[in-house]
């Protein structure tokens, strides 16, 4: 176990592979923390759960837990860490809407007596001879500022709201309003109460949570306690997916590493590595099996490694067919088994393994789109390399994949005219759209594509999507 802290007090871990980031996360926490006690010394919060929509009060107190987290020292323990993930979700809202905040912010009330009533009165419109009262923040009575389709913002008032009454000062006179005019005397910018006319279409989305999320990462990035280490993490590609004056204060004041693979990565060493630890012998052309049938989705195949340990003694060389046989034993319901399905153009057999793999991983579509996306254009790529009179000798290594696996899917590109599967293909790339903003109809779109592959329905161009 590492002893050394790291160097740097905040650290972002980015990327598309899961598994190797939470490894290099646990690496961490253990190095900052050691092997004492990690009760109260350890934290971890999801920026998704603190942005989650919620009344003003609950997502107040998620963030109100962040913050002690972040700046109150432990009752136990010399120092701590702060876990964040999915920083990616924390974004600045559109300028419309963070001026709106911001100046809300900057409005604070005190309480008097006018004509018998209580009112509320701006601090800068307070006359010689008032005698106010407590001071309160304007957005006691704002639940959200939030973007409005078309631009612009909507304010959501808080349930009390319509009780509220306020003085105005105008052209020598005081009248008293309630808060909605008295909101659109004091405030500047395009926005609409939710609830209005106007606003009907919008699809807005909470806004002041990310605001006060943003800034007090910002805060405890550039200043942090001198005993807390901030850990962040964001399922993001690219560091463009991540906030821009977020990742300028972790580039200045932090490291970042990066765990990205791409579509065409086959990480055979790694799988080789994996394998050695779990006293798995497993050849290079195993591992490239491996990687053929269960992608290069680094979780995954340690998953599979996992179960395969448990199928061959330890120091085992598990030779080609009985790899093949433990694939097949361990995952009747595994997603591989869709490419093999269809290319036998065998309805109900495809149908099985998705409703199998589904029962399993619920809502996972993208990951079957992908899938198939991959194996459909491996078998287009065999007629491309056909055409230009590529031997069957070399094309495993212009497929990058075990002979073995060359000829099978040389077999199965032969079930499929070139047009056919362009067909598949272009569908394909609809329907991970569709699948992804529809997530409802995603059961539809994917069976009535299986039907329409084991019909041979794309033979004649390609189908139309419930979707787009």
């Amino acid at each position: 176990m590492p002893s050394r802290a790291p160097v740097h007090q905040v650290t972002l871990l980015y990327g598309n592979q899961q598994y190797p980031l939470d490894r290099r996360a646990q690496q961490i926490t253990d190095s900052v923390l050691g092997e004492e006690d990690q009760d109260f010394t350890y934290h971890r919060f999801d920026a998704a759960d603190l942005l989650r929509p919620a009344a003003a009060e609950a997502v107040s107190s998620r963030l109100d837990a962040l913050q002690i987290a972040c700046e109150s020292m432990p009752l136990l323990g010399n120092r701590y860490l702060v876990r964040i993930d999915h920083v990616e979700r924390v974004k600045l809202p559109a300028r419309a809407v963070l001026s709106l905040t911001r100046r809300l912010g900057e409005l604070a009330v005190r309480q008097m007596t006018w004509d018998g009533a209580t009112v509320w009165v701006l601090e800068e419109q307070i006359l010689p001879g008032d005698e106010p009262g407590g001071r309160l923040p304007l957005q006691k009575w704002v639940s959200a500022v939030t973007a409005r389709s078309g631009g612009g913002a909507t304010i959501a008032l808080a349930e009390d709201a319509d009780e509220a009454q306020f003085l105005v000062s105008s052209r020598g006179s005081r009248h008293v309003m309630g808060l909605k005019p008295f909101l659109r005397t004091v405030l500047k910018g395009n926005f609409t109460f939710a609830g209005d006319e106007a606003d009907a279409t919008g699809q807005p989305a909470p806004s002041n949570a990310a605001v006060r999320l943003h800034g007090l990462l910002e805060r405890n990035i550039e200043r942090p306690q001198p005993e807390c280490r901030l850990l962040l993490t964001a399922a993001a590609v690219r560091e463009s997916d991540i906030s821009k004056p977020l990742l300028k204060l972790i580039k200045k004041h932090g490291e970042i590493e990066k765990f990205v693979t791409y579509d065409d990565y086959e990480p055979v060493d790694w799988v080789l590595s994996e394998a050695r630890e779990r006293s798995l012998a497993l050849s290079r052309e195993g591992a490239e099996i491996l990687i053929h049938y269960v992608g290069n989705d680094l979780g995954r195949l340690a998953q599979e490694l996992e179960k395969l340990s448990l199928f061959f003694p330890p120091g085992a060389r598990p030779q080609t067919s009985a790899l093949l046989e433990a694939l097949h034993a361990a995952h009747t319901g595994s997603v591989f088994l869709i490419n093999d399905k269809l290319s036998e153009r065998d309805l109900a057999g495809a149908l099985e393994v998705i409703g199998q793999f589904l029962a399993v991983n619920a809502n996972e579509y993208p990951v079957l789109v992908g899938v198939l996306a991959r194996h459909f254009r491996q078998l287009y790529t065999v007629h491309s390399l056909s055409q230009r009179g590529v031997s069957d000798s070399d094309l495993a290594s212009r497929l990058k994949v075990h002979p073995f696996i060359a000829k099978k899917i040389s077999l199965q590109a032969a079930r499929f005219t070139p047009n056919e599967l362009e067909h598949i293909i272009q569908n394909l790339a609809g329907m991970d759209r569709s699948t992804r903003f529809h997530a409802h109809l995603a059961p539809v779109i994917l069976r009535d594509f299986v039907q329409a592959v084991c019909a041979g329905a794309f033979r004649h161009g390609k189908m139309a999507l419930p979707l787009r």
